[in-house]
């Protein structure tokens, strides 16, 4: 299986073998071939799909398009790679899914660009030009358009093959949806009905509610501030997230509770003092006794499962459902106690662990 190192040698490679100029005629075509069959040889069944759909003319000079559209691929494949830290990587990782897995996917993509596809506004070429150069683009693709006076659907599909997930990504979140491309709301609504359908076709595994409007937990994954001026507190958060974004539950369950505890010294050392305080900036719309329970209730899980103890009999927690709404549950708290006790009203006499 190709790994982030080989991903990188390979991208030396691809360079230098397109800058070269050493080669006799046609060498560099089959130079190129036998490189991608090298590729193939230890990627996957989608990559080496993606790989064979590349067209290599027969020629004696090898136009840059086929060499930037390995180096596509290869760039995607390290994106794939990375840990996704927040909202957008997650959005990232669900096109790129869907573009291993379509094999259509650009040629899509090129259609709600061009309009052919009717859930989209119809552009005319001068339209397609400055379409691509509002998002100041790579030059490979903004300037190529230029250079044919009916660009289509196929043609703008093998320059989108040439550029990365990334450059995709910028071209689907600013610009397919600006207001200013339709007359009306309704449309705008039509066209993300369009793309949810093209994601969901493209991969049964995706199922987004709106474009890439992610859930509230996504949410409280990544678009709340988690940080006090206890850095070890900051630390356990992080790790958590980090860890159920990677699939480790069990992790993130034990570290978010960790994080909860310390969470309860967060107003002074004295943890019954500390969580007294807290209670009280909390409850000024729901009476403190909910947040007396929700406090007690979290303890009692952590201490009689195994979140917090694994001694002999602690029962364990094997439904990873279970560990989800747990760990969200606790996740939930934590935010509204930082949210709460560290506005400026409330933060100016509170010592804080470090």
């Amino acid at each position: 299986m190709i790994t982030n190192s080989m991903i990188q040698t390979f991208l030396e490679e691809l360079n230098e073998l397109k800058a070269s100029i050493n080669f006799p005629p046609r060498a560099k075509e089959k130079a190129l071939r036998n490189f991608i069959s090298k590729i193939s040889s230890v990627s996957n069944p989608n990559t080496c799909m993606r790989l064979k759909n590349i067209h290599i003319p027969l020629a004696h000079n090898i136009p840059s398009t086929p060499f930037n559209q390995v180096s596509a691929i290869l760039l995607d494949l390290k994106e794939g790679m990375k840990v996704s830290k927040n909202k957008k990587d997650l959005e990232i990782l669900k096109l790129l899914k869907n573009r291993f897995e379509n094999i259509d996917f650009d040629l899509d993509i090129a259609k709600m660009i061009t309009g052919s596809n009717k859930n989209f506004p119809r552009r005319t070429q001068n339209e397609i030009e400055y379409f691509f150069q509002e998002l100041e683009l790579p030059a490979n693709i903004r300037n190529y358009i230029g250079d044919t006076s009916r660009p289509n659907d196929e043609w703008i599909a093998e320059r989108l093959k040439e550029n990365n997930i990334t450059v995709i990504y910028r071209i689907i979140k600013d610009g397919l949806f600006k207001k200013k491309y339709f007359k009306q709301t309704k449309e705008i609504e039509k066209a993300k009905n369009g793309f949810r359908e093209f994601l969901e076709n493209g991969t049964k595994t995706v199922n987004l509610s709106d474009i890439f409007n992610l859930n509230i937990k996504n949410d409280l994954l990544f678009n709340k501030n988690s940080s006090s001026s206890d850095y070890h507190l900051n630390d356990l958060i992080t790790q958590a997230k980090q860890s159920f974004v990677e699939g480790n539950k069990q992790i993130a369950l034990e570290k978010i509770w960790d994080a909860l505890e310390r969470t309860k010294s967060l107003t002074n050392k004295d943890k019954k003092q500390s969580i007294s305080t807290i209670i009280t900036l909390l409850s000024d719309d729901i009476n403190s006794d909910f947040f007396n329970n929700e406090f007690r209730e979290l303890t009692q899980i952590g201490n009689n499962y195994q979140i917090r103890h694994f001694e002999k009999g602690v029962k364990e927690i094997k439904d990873d459902r279970t560990k989800e709404y747990l760990f969200f549950r606790a996740l939930g708290l934590i935010e509204l106690v930082l949210n709460k006790v560290l506005e400026p009203q409330n933060s100016e006499n509170i010592p804080f662990n470090f």
